[in-house]
């Protein structure tokens, strides 16, 4: 009995790791709110190769793009916790759109940036999104896109690159976002 027990427990474990690997599992995950941190930086992924384009849960900000500083304090109300201005300082990122999105069932913010050919978000959520953090700060990569972020005042801050931009240069970027 207690041989059948071992196996039916190893089957079912198998099935579930098999499940958690499939693309069923991205969809499931979120749609409970429980989503890992694999899960919301592909999320962050696909919005950013997205670019300036919103989708069906997105909501124009009411600030215009040319007052980065206006659009934090919009997105600091709204969420009752601090957001980062989307301007970075001695760079040629110019924002061209501003949105408020459901990223895997939390309220966020999201800017699209552009320099020439090439694009980064800015997303911010609140700090619960990343259930699993270790840290205070992160880098990783999704698809050759590098993500880095921090974690402040209540937020999960996060600057997604283009794919094949270096990770020192987004690292910068966050970098530049945190001692705002």
């Amino acid at each position: 009995m207690a041989a059948i027990v071992v196996i039916g427990v190893s089957v079912g474990l198998g099935g579930y790791n098999w499940y958690l690997g499939s693309e069923g599992r991205k969809k499931s995950l979120v749609a409970q709110n429980a989503v890992v941190a694999p899960s919301l930086w592909e999320l962050m992924v696909e919005l950013h190769v997205r670019g300036a384009v919103g989708g069906a849960q997105q909501t124009a900000m009411s600030t215009s793009t040319t007052e980065p500083d206006a659009l934090a304090r919009e997105a600091s109300t709204k969420f009752g916790r601090r957001a980062p201005k989307p301007a970075f300082a001695g760079t040629a990122w110019k924002l061209d759109a501003a949105s408020f999105e459901d990223i895997g069932g939390f309220p966020g913010a999201r800017f699209h940036l552009t320099d020439g050919l090439r694009a980064i978000t800015v997303i911010s959520l609140p700090e619960s999104a990343w259930a699993y953090r270790k840290a205070d700060s992160y880098t990783t990569a999704v698809d050759s896109h590098q993500i880095a972020g921090y974690v402040r005042d209540g937020g999960l801050h996060c600057v997604i690159g283009d794919r094949g931009m270096p990770l020192a240069e987004i690292q910068a970027l966050a970098d530049q976002l945190r001692a705002q």
